[in-house]
């Protein structure tokens, strides 16, 4: 039989437990962002390149749904920001070694790239970078992922 004491101690333990866990996730939540420095200039508004950056960190941090919400402010913030839409374009490809983008991702890839042509580019560095995502979302229902990725690598190296 459970004496009163071995309960009582087990439920300390339980509390103590649980109030830790629970200090571990809020110093989580409230932890700062670690996502390294960004040197991206674009010809946006200087009001969102900081914005810009940090979406471009979250992407390089395989963060691919939080970097598109990031992109999308931007360009919300600055609509003749066509190097944002840019960006939700790249981000929408998700993680390379993961695979071929799931079909939503090939859907909004195309319509983020349709977005950033309209908005245009300020700059020949970012319509290049443009030109090149473009090419892989292009034709994406009649050529085949690997065919579109080598295209999307060596318009990328061209730019190199």
């Amino acid at each position: 039989m459970v004496s009163a004491r071995s309960m009582v101690v087990g439920m300390g333990i339980a509390v103590f437990a649980a109030s830790l866990a629970a200090s571990t996730l809020q110093a989580r939540a409230q932890a700062p962002e670690r996502l390294g420095k960004i040197n991206f200039p674009t010809s946006c508004s200087p009001a969102v390149q900081a914005q810009f950056e940090r979406a471009v960190a979250l992407q390089h941090s395989f963060w691919f749904g939080e970097a598109i919400k990031a992109f999308n402010a931007v360009a919300t913030a600055d609509p003749s920001c066509g190097i944002a839409h840019w960006g939700a374009a790249v981000a929408w490809l998700g993680n390379p070694l993961a695979g071929p983008p799931v079909p939503r991702g090939i859907t909004e890839g195309s319509a983020a790239v349709a977005r950033a042509t309209a908005a245009g580019a300020k700059t020949q560095r970012e319509q290049d970078y443009i030109a090149a995502i473009a090419t892989f979302y292009a034709d994406a229902d009649k050529v085949d992922h690997k065919m579109r990725a080598v295209a999307y690598e060596k318009a990328m190296e061209a730019l190199a």
